[in-house]
């Protein structure tokens, strides 16, 4: 399934995921695990994955020694780490991606975020600010860094994930709903009363 996106400056595409995003080299026909969801697989085609990943039947996982389906769970510690993150850790300093804008990205210092500036013609990849259009951040991209943490859906305004875990991608079961009349808020990541709310992405 596919997203596009709406009100974003960068309109290049994506290879904001590093690690994360399939890779069929040297596969020429065969199955390989979703690097970001254990229960999903790919198929290549000639050293290409197809657009989108296959998912295992219910309670199964795609398990790639055997390459098939099997009854069973996957930890998420499996799961690939993107290069390109827009949650801050608190404590933690770090550069953080802009949802709106790939010109722009977050320095925090460990409590406060401040918005900067990439230099003209030029575009934040995650890590730095570089010229190529083609390595901007997604902002279509979830992820959850800290457990017992909520992250924006960013598909649905009116939706949040509940981190379980450290540094992983969230399955479709640990995604919540915010009671009638209210949205999420991505100041505050807490459910709000207003009508107004920040979908960034469009299934």
């Amino acid at each position: 399934m596919g997203y596009s996106v709406v009100g974003v400056s960068c309109v290049a595409g994506y290879t904001t995921e590093g690690s994360c995003v399939p890779d069929c080299t040297d596969v020429l026909n065969d199955f390989i695990q979703d690097p970001k969801d254990c229960t999903k697989y790919y198929v290549c085609n000639n050293g290409e994955a197809n657009t989108d990943p296959f998912e295992c039947p219910p309670l199964q996982y795609f398990n790639p020694a055997t390459q098939q389906c099997e009854i069973g769970s996957c930890s998420p510690t499996d799961i690939c780490v993107p290069d390109c993150r827009f949650e801050p850790v608190p404590g933690k300093p770090s550069v953080l991606a802009h949802r709106t804008s790939c010109s722009k990205y977050y320095s925090f210092d460990g409590v406060t975020m401040t918005e900067k500036d990439c230099g003209e013609g030029q575009y934040f990849n995650g890590q730095a600010c570089v010229f190529d259009p083609n390595e901007c951040c997604d902002p279509c991209l979830y992820f959850c860094e800290t457990a017992s943490t909520n992250i924006a859906d960013p598909t649905n305004c009116r939706s949040y994930y509940h981190c379980l875990h450290n540094l992983y991608f969230p399955l479709e079961a640990e995604l919540l709903y915010c009671p009638d009349g209210m949205t999420y808020s991505l100041s505050v990541n807490d459910c709000v009363t207003e009508s107004d709310c920040s979908q960034l992405c469009t299934e």
